[in-house]
């Protein structure tokens, strides 16, 4: 009898640290399936605080042969970066670099406030008179246009 109870010790104790090792497993696992949820709500959050929308006539896309004007107004409830490094800008799918974007009024992109974003065009490709197409995405926020430059 004394060998069995021995025995059974052992089985007990192995099971014990099984349970403890799957136990700590899925603690972990938990810990970064919560983490990750807390990351995305937070992302969702901001995309739906946050909204933009171009303004621009579609029909009269100002320009100067060389540089194009896009309005876009902050239409969400959170306020955007104001830095032309966090803006992109796409003209008939070719993304443009050298963007100059103001605030229009103001020193910060609060909700309410509009921009103006001067793009450089490349004369021999765009005129006036010319559709176009123009996608503006400041962070995760994204808005579109098809117009004529004038």
């Amino acid at each position: 009898m004394a060998g069995a109870s021995g025995s059974e010790l052992i089985i007990f104790i192995a099971s014990i640290l099984i349970a403890a090792s799957v136990a700590g497993v899925i603690t972990t696992e938990v810990y970064f399936a919560t983490d990750s949820f807390r990351e995305s709500a937070t992302n969702i959050d901001n995309q739906i605080r946050g909204d933009i929308t171009i303004i621009n006539d579609p029909s009269m896309i100002p320009n100067d042969d060389e540089t194009m004007e896009i309005y876009v107004k902050n239409t969400g409830a959170s306020t955007l970066p104001g830095d032309p490094n966090k803006t992109n800008v796409l003209v008939d799918g070719t993304h443009k670099t050298n963007i100059e974007l103001d605030i229009i009024n103001s020193d910060v992109w609060n909700p309410g406030d509009t921009a103006q974003i001067n793009v450089p065009i490349d004369p021999e490709q765009h005129n006036s008179g010319d559709d176009i197409k123009i996608m503006v995405y400041v962070e995760s926020l994204q808005d579109e246009i098809t117009g004529r430059l004038t």
